[in-house]
């Protein structure tokens, strides 16, 4: 531990969190409409951003958790089934993601002895595999502790990578990154520093710099990162003001703020349609935010990942392509399709009317209460009752006259959820 960091944080950023605990969140199941319009989306291809090739052997993709509730996408396509009276002459519509992809299911924010967590890096990926179960876990320290007590860049980020590309094979994915959090704003009530929002950057070698006050300067040196994928780390946890200026746009990092974490004390269901209303192109995660040896077994949170490859760019690939979903069943499953074809993080254009289907599983054959499909405005477009069956599926014929997105919710017998990641399309 460094406990440097307490003093600075006492001394120059008194209300900077520096860490956000292990919660759980429960999800409003209110339908009110959010105060805000649906932005329009802009055409940016985000489909194939990749860097570096990985190290690690991917042919093995019967490695981790196989479920059965994914349903086989072999099959043929009924054209006239999954386009109805579909007034478009391109097919598949541009911007559609294809693919045949399996699932795997993740921790993307958690801490070691490195920040204000416990152990250390190895320690934390032997057991998040072990004893937690996780095919993918991602040890994310807080960036301000990465640092030497004069400023200077300790060993302790390249030593965690060097850790991570070790252990990982065909069965699991290690990997670091770290978590930006010493962005605050001056409460007009209290006088008080308020934090403004933590996020996760992942799969870049080098440290942001220790201090960004201003969370726009953090936004601009995410712009410059072309390795780097960003997360929003638990919304609101401590306040509404840590939602990084009510998740003002920055379109330059549209691409690249990927992910949306589901996990924490705030309003994270409302939060993820405000963030979407104002143009972010985001796929939620779950994560545990562990900050005690229990990487895995804090909860059953888990981020659930559709992958052709498992390896270090077919998670990248998948984070920027959209193709996540958050889960508080550590097996459960859910996904969001257009036409059958077209994987939920598509951006579609010169559609007009298109087959919404929506599939949820659970491995342990748990039973579903039901699914439920959402526009932007958090306005129930459709519903379905699933009997308590351990598979589920909505279809719904979707018409589009106005820029939109949409996405998917599963609610289990027990209360458990799962939330799909959006669709998104311009007519």
């Amino acid at each position: 531990m460094k406990f440097f960091f307490f003093a600075l944080c006492a001394v120059v950023f008194t209300a900077v969190s520096c860490s956000s605990g292990d919660s759980n969140n429960g999800i409003d199941d209110s339908s009110d409409d959010i105060d805000s319009t649906d932005g329009a989306v802009e055409d940016r291809d985000i489909a194939d951003e990749t860097d570096e090739e990985a190290d690690i052997d991917s042919s093995d993709e019967d490695a981790g958790t196989d479920l059965d509730a994914v349903p086989d996408e072999d099959s043929v396509v009924d054209l006239d089934d999954a386009v109805p009276d579909e007034d478009s002459t391109v097919w598949p519509p541009a911007g559609c993601i294809q693919g045949d992809y399996f699932v795997r299911f993740g921790n993307f924010h958690a801490h070691t002895g490195n920040s204000d967590g416990e152990e250390n890096p190895e320690v934390a990926f032997n057991y998040g595999r072990d004893t937690g179960g996780l095919d993918i876990l991602a040890v994310t320290d807080h960036l301000e502790q990465l640092y030497t007590l004069y400023g200077m860049a300790d060993d302790d980020l390249p030593d965690c990578i060097a850790m991570a590309e070790s252990l990982s094979d065909q069965g699991f994915l290690a990997l670091c990154g770290y978590e930006y959090g010493s962005g605050f704003e001056v409460s007009i009530e209290t006088g008080l520093n308020i934090s403004t929002g933590h996020s996760n950057i992942f799969f870049y070698e080098k440290l942001f710099p220790m201090v960004q006050l201003d969370f726009m300067d953090y936004y601009k040196t995410i712009e410059t990162c072309f390795e780097c994928v960003a997360q929003f780390n638990h919304p609101g946890d401590e306040s509404l003001k840590q939602t990084f200026g009510e998740f003002e746009p920055y379109t330059p990092i549209f691409n690249k703020m990927a992910l949306y974490e589901f996990n924490g004390n705030g309003e994270v269901w409302d939060l993820y349609f405000t963030a979407l209303s104002k143009g972010w192109y985001l796929s939620p995660t779950y994560n545990q935010d562990n900050h005690s040896a229990n990487w895995g077994t804090a909860n059953d949170n888990r981020t659930g990942v559709y992958m052709d490859d498992f390896s270090m760019t077919g998670l990248k690939n998948a984070f920027l392509q959209r193709r996540t979903f958050a889960t508080s069943d550590k097996n459960a499953t859910i996904k969001l399709m257009a036409g059958d074809i077209c994987w939920m993080g598509s951006q579609l254009s010169g559609v007009k009317k298109i087959k919404i289907s929506v599939d949820a599983g659970d491995a342990d054959n748990e039973g579903f209460q039901k699914i439920e499909l959402f526009d932007g405005m958090k306005n129930i477009l459709a519903q379905k009752d699933c009997e308590d069956k351990p598979v589920c599926r909505l279809e719904y014929d979707l018409e589009i006259k106005f820029p939109m997105h949409i996405l998917a919710r599963s609610t289990q017998t027990d209360g458990q959820f799962s939330v799909s990641s959006p669709l998104w399309f311009i007519p």
